[in-house]
């Protein structure tokens, strides 16, 4: 039977949604704030060392993330069946889903570990500069430590976050920023006793911070009150979506969705009219800007502002259509649409216009601002479809 849909929600119980939309969302949006701010203080701590370390640490960390995403998108159904569970009341299977999915986390790691530790060489094939490669093998050999707290990190805050328990995810993670630019500036620079370790240091302070954050959120996750009921073994023998799905309501599932998809365009709006209004200090956070040399890069970083600002805003947006779409247990969907838009359209063409036609850095990120647009149709596309296909059972609503 296709699920009927009932009339419209009232003022109130919108405002409801949006206000349990935003008590969740506000601690996992400071999170993710915090998260890119450790990325961006061991790019600024380690800069300061000079370009080749710069260099290094900001292509292996591009690769450890995208990386470290493959580990995180098989264990992202997790928040998924735990919060339908929820909907369902589903208390058992609420509980297995975490247990579960600690087991992926663990599994999943070990491939994404191998990759990492190997990633000096196979850059090296790529014909980088053997200074950069040398260091981006420290870097990363390090950072391959850091794989299985991280992915862990990950399962339980999709947990959590299922469950609407998210606030603990905000102040784990803005702590563990304030941590992690203690430990790269003593590490890297050698202070307080510490050896000067350059950029093997920022892989050690990093990889300290993930297992710290995995450590406090699996104590809290173990003996906060708020999980009495859905407290799962973490060695075993997220979204509002699914949670509508759940609840046997494709209204409720609509409803929360476009909620989400507006907050999310307000957010990624004022992250992009940053980057489209302060350029150059953004660059001069990195680089030198005194410094002739850094001349040509300040002008081409300045250049490509407006294309990054642009590419921010619509990408945020795809990364809550796509967690919508998951929420409705279609997982097949947002990595087809994804591989279709950024590597086989994006990458090939991009390439195209960057080095054959000679647009250089203008045409890549032009390409990459127009797969950007096309995923975004094909996701809502696949959203709307998902929601016309739900099928509840006979005499729910």
């Amino acid at each position: 039977m296709t699920l009927a849909l009932r009339r419209p929600h009232s003022p109130r119980q919108r405002r409801e949604e949006t206000a349990t939309i935003l008590g969740n969302s506000l601690p996992l949006t400071a999170a993710y704030v915090a998260e890119m701010g450790m990325v961006i203080t061991d790019m600024i701590i380690v800069g300061r060392l000079g370009s080749k370390e710069l260099a290094a640490v900001g292509l292996a960390g591009d690769w450890f993330w995208i990386l470290l995403l493959i580990g995180m998108g098989v264990i992202s159904i997790v928040g998924v069946i735990a919060e339908q569970s929820l909907g369902a009341d589903d208390r058992q299977s609420v509980i297995e889903a975490g247990e579960q999915g600690m087991i992926a986390a663990v599994i999943a790691s070990i491939p994404v570990m191998i990759c990492v530790w190997y990633l000096g060489p196979v850059l090296g094939r790529a014909r980088k500069d053997p200074q950069v490669v040398e260091l981006i093998t420290g870097y990363s050999r390090i950072l391959t430590f850091d794989v299985l707290p991280a992915l862990c990190f990950a399962l339980l805050r999709n947990y959590i976050t299922a469950l609407a328990r998210s606030s603990a995810i905000g102040v784990i993670t803005v702590g563990a920023l304030l941590l992690n630019l203690a430990l790269n500036y003593t590490l890297v620079y050698g202070r307080f006793g510490f050896p000067a370790l350059g950029v093997v240091g920022a892989g050690y302070g990093t990889t300290i911070v993930n297992w710290v954050m995995f450590g406090a959120l699996a104590l809290h996750v173990l003996y906060s009150g708020h999980f009495a009921e859905y407290r799962p073994n973490l060695i075993p023998g997220r979204v509002r979506v699914a949670y509508g799905i759940g609840r046997r309501s494709v209204d409720a599932s609509r409803q929360s969705a476009h909620i989400a998809f507006f907050l999310a365009t307000l957010t990624t709006l004022a992250a992009a009219l940053i980057l489209w209004i302060f350029p150059g200090f953004l660059v001069g956070i990195f680089l030198d800007t005194s410094n002739p040399e850094n001349a040509t890069v300040l002008r081409t970083s300045i250049g490509l502002s407006g294309y990054a600002g642009i590419f921010l805003l619509l990408d945020g947006i795809l990364m809550v259509i796509d967690n919508a779409v998951r929420g409705l247990r279609d997982t097949r969907s947002p990595l087809w649409i994804s591989m279709a838009g950024y590597w086989a359209v994006g990458l090939g063409s991009g390439v195209w216009l960057c080095f054959p036609l000679g647009y250089g850095a203008r045409g890549l990120w032009s390409e990459l601002v127009a797969d950007v647009v096309f995923s975004n149709i094909l996701m809502y596309r696949q959203f709307t479809r998902r929601l016309a296909d739900a099928r509840i059972a006979p005499g729910t609503s």
